[in-house]
Formats: C-alpha cells, sequence, structure tokens
C-alpha cells in the first residue's frame, strides 16, 4: 500500500509540472503515461478539493471526468516544492510512514507541509 502512495505523489508532481509547461493552452490533455483516465481524474479532483488547481468537470459516457485548466497561487507553490527534489523525497518518506502506520488519510498535510519547508523569498 505504500507504493500506491508513493505513486500518487509521483501523479502529483507529473501533473504539476504538466501542467505549468501547457499553462497557455485553453484545454490541457492530461492524458499521463502510466496511469489510466480515471486516476488522473481522482487526482484532479483531489487536487481542485486541496485549492492546488482549478478544474472543470467533463461528462462523458462512462462519468464524470475532472480535468484541470490552471494552476492556482497555491498550486504553484506546491509546484515549487515538487521541484527540490529533498522536499518531496521527504514528503514521500513520510507518506510510506504514513501508510505503514494506517494512517492514508494524510495526504493532504503532507502536502501542506512540504510548501511550507520550502525556503522563503
Amino acid at each position: 500500500m505504500g507504493d500506491t502512495m508513493t505513486l500518487h505523489l509521483d501523479l502529483i508532481r507529473t501533473l504539476l509540472l504538466h501542467l505549468e509547461k501547457h499553462a497557455r493552452d485553453a484545454w490541457i490533455d492530461l492524458a499521463i503515461e502510466e496511469y489510466d483516465e480515471p486516476t488522473v481524474s481522482e487526482c484532479v479532483q483531489y487536487l481542485d478539493g486541496l485549492g492546488y488547481v482549478e478544474t472543470v468537470v467533463a461528462r462523458t459516457f462512462e462519468g464524470e471526468i475532472w480535468k484541470s485548466v490552471r494552476l492556482t497561487p497555491k498550486g504553484n507553490q506546491l509546484l515549487a516544492a515538487a521541484r527540490d527534489d529533498r522536499v518531496w523525497g521527504h514528503a514521500q518518506a513520510k507518506a510510506v510512514r504514513l501508510i505503514e502506520g494506517g494512517n492514508a488519510d494524510e495526504l493532504k498535510w503532507l502536502l501542506h507541509e512540504a510548501t511550507e519547508e520550502m525556503p522563503g523569498p
């Protein structure tokens, strides 16, 4: 189960970098290699709920698909943390310990903490 949390942290990092790369696009294709569409959609929905991205919901025959349209200022701060391998590695190590301890719902606190660990301007 720890691998799943690490993978989702990797997906979060990949999504943030992808959104930045395509920031000027009107509609961002969130096809991320190695992840199926429902997993990416769920991750985008989660990041939206925490205020890191702004999204729209597309309705398909298969259900709702969450698409991110841009990073928020808070999302840009998380992106800065995601770029720092030391900070991001620290967050991943904490995630594994939390999962092993049965505290899977603590990911949002890890994300907030990652942004707090960034050195100030």
